[in-house]
C-alpha cells in the first residue's frame, strides 16, 4: 500500500503537512489537539443544511455552479459537485450525508475546477489569530499518482490577507467507499473588517473533497501548509539555480553546450 504523506513539494522545497489522519481501513483517528478556545459561528460548515428545493434525488452526485447552488451560506465559484454518503465515504470524524468536491469533471464551461466562499458572520478582530480546520480527501476516481491541491484564503473586499496551499494524504488503494480523510488547518489574522473564507481547487478534472469546516479563535495548527511567500521566492530563484547548474555542466563538458541540453 502506497501512502502519500501530505508533503507539498515545489522544486527542491519540502513543506511538511503532517496532519490528523483517519485510516480508510479502520476509520479510527489519532488523538486531536485539545481546543481551548471557543469556535466562531460558521453556518453549514458541514454542508448538511442544503436547500433541496427542486432537487430530484440526493442519492446521486449533484453538480452546481454559481447560479444553481443548493449550499447554504456558501457561494460557488465556477463549478463543484456535492457527493452523497451512499456513493462516497464521508469523513468519519463527524459523518454526515454530504461533502463537497471542489471540481466537476463533467463541466463544459472550459474549466473543471471550482471554489466555495463564505462570509463570516462577525468581523474578525484586528490582529487576532484564527484557525480554519477542515476535513479533506483526494477524490478516489482521480488517477492514482495525481496530486490535488487546494488554496484557502482570508479575503477582505478585493484584498487577500493571506492564503495557504494544502493537499490531502491518500492511499493508492482508495475507493469510493474507502477514502483516506484527514483534518488540516489554515491560520489567518483578523483585520477588523468583513472577511470571506474561500476554498478553491488548483487541480483540473478531479480535485479535493472537503467537509466539516470550522473556525476557532487562536492558533490550532494541524498542518503547516505552504506559505505563498515561499512559493513566490522559489519561483524567482529556480531559474537562477537552473542556469547556474546548466552553465557549470557546459563548462565541465564542453560537448554538452547549453544549447544542446
Amino acid at each position: 500500500m502506497n501512502v502519500h504523506d501530505g508533503l507539498i513539494r515545489s522544486g527542491g522545497w519540502h513543506f511538511n503537512n503532517k496532519i490528523e489522519t483517519f485510516t480508510n481501513a479502520t476509520n479510527t483517528t489519532t488523538t486531536a489537539p485539545k481546543v481551548s478556545s471557543s469556535a466562531v459561528t460558521l453556518i453549514d460548515g458541514d454542508f448538511e443544511a442544503m436547500n433541496l428545493t427542486g432537487i430530484v434525488s440526493t442519492n446521486t452526485t449533484m453538480s452546481f455552479d454559481n447560479t444553481t447552488s443548493a449550499l447554504v451560506n456558501w457561494v460557488v465559484g465556477n463549478v463543484i459537485q456535492v457527493l452523497p454518503g451512499n456513493m462516497y465515504m464521508q469523513s468519519p470524524k463527524w459523518p454526515g450525508s454530504f461533502c463537497v468536491h471542489l471540481n466537476n469533471p463533467n463541466s463544459t464551461t472550459g474549466s473543471t475546477s471550482g471554489s466555495i466562499t463564505t462570509t463570516l458572520a462577525i468581523n474578525p478582530a484586528s490582529g487576532k489569530v484564527f484557525t480554519v480546520q477542515f476535513d479533506i480527501a483526494k477524490h478516489p476516481d482521480s488517477p492514482v499518482n495525481s496530486e490535488s491541491v487546494i488554496k484557502i484564503s482570508s479575503i477582505s473586499g478585493a484584498t487577500v490577507n493571506g492564503f495557504g496551499l494544502n493537499k490531502p494524504t491518500y492511499n493508492t488503494t482508495d475507493t469510493r467507499m474507502s477514502i483516506s480523510w484527514s483534518t488540516q488547518s489554515f491560520i489567518y489574522t483578523g483585520t477588523g473588517v468583513a472577511t470571506n473564507i474561500k476554498i478553491e481547487s488548483l487541480s483540473e478534472k478531479y480535485g479535493s473533497l472537503v467537509d466539516n469546516i470550522k473556525i476557532l479563535t487562536g492558533k490550532h495548527a494541524l498542518s503547516t501548509g505552504t506559505h505563498f511567500a515561499e512559493l513566490h521566492l522559489w519561483q524567482k530563484i529556480m531559474p537562477i539555480f537552473t542556469f547556474v547548474a546548466m552553465s557549470s555542466l557546459a563548462l565541465s563538458y564542453p560537448s554538452f553546450g547549453i544549447a544542446s541540453l
